[in-house]
């Protein structure tokens, strides 16, 4: 984790104590050191909220094949860089700004934005 200068407030385990989301929010990290995701196995939440990440970092989100939430909000990422993520990996919801994720059973993961839930 020292390679994504994170530590556990960043990293959150699952029931198996194993990490399952990872938030790198607010840093300024070359794209190439999301490599290192790659030894999360059971990595499926990762949040790049307020980063410089670009979409020279699509190939290494891509290689993260347990990834289903992806908050991209505030980065560098294009428009043409995340319809490439959710093309690539139709499982994968890939969050903007004023969008989150609810379980919704027994459909799994539904992606809704503040439209749809009002104030």
């Amino acid at each position: 984790m020292s390679e994504l200068g994170i530590g556990p407030e960043q990293a959150h385990l699952n029931e198996e104590g194993r990490v399952h989301w990872i938030q790198l929010e607010r840093r300024s990290l070359p794209d190439a050191r999301l490599c290192h995701l790659l030894s999360f196995k059971q990595l499926t939440g990762l949040s790049l909220v307020d980063s410089g990440f670009t979409d020279a970092c699509i190939p290494r989100l891509l290689d993260i094949h347990t990834l289903r939430a992806l908050y991209v909000g505030g980065t560098k990422l294009t428009p043409a860089g995340i319809r490439q993520l959710e093309k690539a990996r139709p499982k994968l919801h890939v969050l903007q700004d004023g969008e989150g994720l609810i379980q919704f059973w027994p459909f799994g993961l539904v992606k809704m934005n503040k439209d749809m839930w009002g104030e």
